[in-house]
Order: structure tokens, then sequence, then C-alpha cells
């Protein structure tokens, strides 16, 4: 069941019931003001495998088109058979 805080559209949602979300552990979470957190992706891993799809998705349009044209090669030679 989820409640509102308050009766604000902008209010946080809370759930009611044992545990939210998910189960807390022994440390509480703090914010260090003036610190950064680091990404959880890396972006070259990320570019590189962006550029491996894109390519690879390239190769398959092309195999796709010269399917098509021998398909209609094929029907041009059966028409004149």
């Amino acid at each position: 069941m989820v409640r509102r805080t308050d009766g604000s559209s902008t209010s946080r949602l809370l759930r009611e019931g044992k545990g939210g979300d998910f189960e807390g552990g022994p440390n509480i979470p703090e914010v260090q003001p003036g610190s950064l957190e680091g990404s959880s992706i890396n972006v070259a891993e990320q570019l590189v495998g962006f550029m491996d799809m894109s390519r690879s998705f390239e190769i398959k349009i092309k195999m796709i088109n010269e399917m098509k044209e021998l398909d209609d090669s094929g029907t041009t030679m059966m028409r004149y058979a």
C-alpha cells in the first residue's frame, strides 16, 4: 500500500509495511559535501560497443539489400524463361 506524507503532488511516497522497497544494511548511508560519485559505466567501453553494434547493423542492412536484389534478378529471369 502506498501513501503520501502530505497532500502535495510533489511529496515523497512512502511504502507502508516493513522494509519499504528493500531491507537496509548495518551501515547508514551518508552524503558527503564536496565529493563526487563515480559513474557506474565505462564511457570508452560503451562507445566501442555502440560502434560495434552500428557496424553490425550496417552489415545486416547491406545483406538484406543484396538478398532483395538477388530475389529481384531471379524474378526477372523467371519471366524470360
